[in-house]
């Protein structure tokens, strides 16, 4: 079987999607079962993997703008392309364009249940593209339970398509030495006890009402906030409220961080602090447990059968909820910090990889 694979997602600085297609297209190169088929591997530019890729995996560079991008592979595909089956991890758009030839991989539906916090133009595109790419796919992966009831509740057609594969946490290679946490709280100036945030700056991430919580709970802690993660859109609101509580000297941002650094941070952290109004997964969480990170996270979305009894659970449209969560995940940070990493050994990128391509053998199969 011929496999096809957009892998966009790996070029320049990653963030949660970007690096969910490295840990797919990584393990797949590990799995004994992966040497029967062969992978075109779709860019638009040349990608700078740490691993080695087999001599079945194939790397196709299509140079051109994102549009003209769609439409090449997807005239490859629909007329020339010697391509069995195509896994699109990250957009609709080739889905939408080709019948019966791809599986597609939904990782939330935040450009329908939020679209007035999300980047316009992203909304636009999937909302456009969703429903006729769910039409033709062959198969359907959505990355938690939720979102696939989330699929069923608004896509009803698509019942029978869904198959779930969870993400995972890679997990940190060891756990550091009290140097090696030194050295990285020097490389960001920061102090040594800290309530941690990482993800996009966008409204669902919640982080105002964070902000306001932590400024609630500060002077009791003696810990200072981190906040970790590029700016998206609408992030405005955060800084001012920051500043009007005056807290500048007190939140720390960090607009990106390396990979090799983020395991260190979580270790480092006192608590994840993550009462997203809405997730598709909510990989930090399950990265925090891995790394014995204690985490506070919201009841909502796919947040509770990620975190299993192994965080303090808010909810997230309430400050105060927040502020007890914090409260009572400090209280309980060994007791946290042990169970969460028990919980994030319940899921790995081996099981990921494995479970996509036994979806999509089945696909081609089931058409042969």
């Amino acid at each position: 079987m011929t496999i096809g694979i957009d892998i966009r997602a790996l070029a320049g600085q990653r963030a949660g999607k970007g690096w969910s297609v490295y840990h797919i297209l990584k393990n797949l190169t590990l799995l004994p079962e992966a040497a029967e088929h062969r992978f075109i591997l779709y860019a638009k530019e040349k990608p700078v993997f740490d691993f080695s890729l087999p001599d079945n995996f194939v790397i196709r560079i299509k140079n051109q703008p994102n549009l003209l991008w769609h439409w090449a592979v997807a005239n490859e595909l629909n007329f020339s392309a010697k391509i069995d089956i195509y896994l699109s991890p990250v957009s609709f758009i080739v889905p939408a364009l080709v019948p019966k030839k791809c599986v597609v991989i939904v990782n939330d539906l935040v450009a329908k249940l939020f679209p007035a916090g999300h980047d316009r133009k992203a909304t636009l595109v999937e909302n456009l593209t969703l429903r006729p790419a769910l039409r033709n796919s062959r198969a359907v992966i959505a990355i938690s339970e939720s979102t696939k009831r989330d699929l069923e509740k608004y896509y009803p057609f698509a019942r029978g398509k869904i198959t779930v594969a969870p993400l995972a946490a890679s997990g940190p290679a060891k756990m550091a030495t009290e140097a090696e946490k030194r050295a990285v709280l020097e490389k960001y100036r920061l102090p040594k006890k800290f309530l941690f945030f990482v993800g996009t700056l966008e409204p669902r991430k919640n982080i105002v009402r964070i902000v306001k919580a932590y400024d609630q709970v500060k002077d009791k802690l003696g810990a200072d906030f981190v906040l970790a993660g590029k700016k998206g859109w609408q992030w405005e609101e955060i800084f001012d409220t920051i500043k009007r509580l005056g807290l500048d000297k007190r939140v720390h941002y960090l607009r990106y961080i390396s990979n090799l650094d983020l395991p260190l941070l979580y270790q480092s952290a006192s608590l994840l602090v993550f009462p997203s109004l809405y997730e598709g997964f909510g990989l930090p969480v399950l990265e925090a447990m891995a790394a014995g990170c204690p985490v506070v996270t919201s009841r909502v979305s796919s947040l509770p059968e990620v975190a299993g009894q192994a965080a303090v659970l808010v909810d997230p449209n309430r400050t105060e909820d927040i502020v007890r969560g914090i409260s009572e995940a400090w209280q309980r940070r060994k007791e946290l910090a042990e169970a969460g990493k028990i919980q994030a050994g319940k899921f790995s990128w081996e099981k990921t990889a494995g479970r996509i391509l036994e979806i999509l053998s089945e696909k081609k199969e089931a058409t042969s």
